[in-house]
């Protein structure tokens, strides 16, 4: 069924393609200063109706922060945008400064509203100078396999205490290699999950007789059998 609701959602995104373009023509008609519609009363309210249809059926794509330079003193370092933590639901990057002198570590937690993390990029860009900056960066949920499972509240704060744990350096090896272990089952659990709710109409065999399941499965699938 989710499959399906994200599938909707894609199609309805691209039957949507044509009128956005027609609303973007429409706004340039009714509020472009050189049209002499621009001119009639109430366009400006007609321009502004289009503007909002065009902004709500855009696609919008994941721009870049696009920081590569900060002067930390008197000196300029380079930054390094780096992906410490990866998990399937959000990233911790890392904006990195080689040579840069050790400094306080900030974790900026992006807001689950829907938007990128990089509309905070002059958040960023402020701290950088006196801070050792790092961002989370929310993934959206369309582009999470179904086989992940769903995302709760305890596995937000999961997330969050995984991150500050990384950044308190109290993440050693074997808690890690533990993590990674507990993080493995979870996820073949959820994967068992959903495979048991897409199997719900494939034929079943019975197991009385466990050395002949092949003839009862040919048995219940006559098409298949050589």
């Amino acid at each position: 069924m989710e499959a399906l609701l994200y599938q909707l959602y894609d199609w309805q995104r691209s039957a949507l393609q044509p009128w956005r373009l027609l609303a973007q023509a429409a706004n340039e008609l009714y509020a472009h200063p050189d049209s002499p519609l621009s001119y009639l009363p109430g366009s400006r309210n007609v321009a502004a109706a289009f503007d909002l249809m065009a902004r709500l059926t855009q696609r919008y794509e994941r721009p870049e922060f696009g920081i590569t330079s900060v002067t930390v003193g008197e000196r300029e370092f380079a930054v390094d945008e780096t992906c410490d933590v990866e998990k399937p639901f959000c990233r911790l990057l890392h904006f990195a400064k080689p040579g840069a002198p050790a400094q306080p570590k900030v974790l900026v937690f992006a807001p689950l509203s829907g938007h990128f993390a990089t509309l905070l990029r002059d958040t960023v860009r402020t701290l950088l100078p006196d801070h050792d900056v790092y961002i989370t960066d929310w993934i959206d949920a369309k582009e999470v396999p179904l086989g992940v499972g769903p995302f709760h509240f305890d596995d937000y704060v999961a997330y969050v205490r995984e991150f500050i744990a990384h950044l308190d350096g109290k993440a050693t090896l074997p808690a890690a290699l533990a993590a990674a272990q507990r993080e493995t089952r979870r996820y073949a659990k959820r994967q068992m999950t959903w495979m048991r709710g897409q199997m719900g109409s494939w034929p079943r065999v019975p197991a009385e007789n466990p050395d002949d399941q092949w003839g009862q499965f040919l048995a219940l699938n006559p098409g298949l059998t050589p």
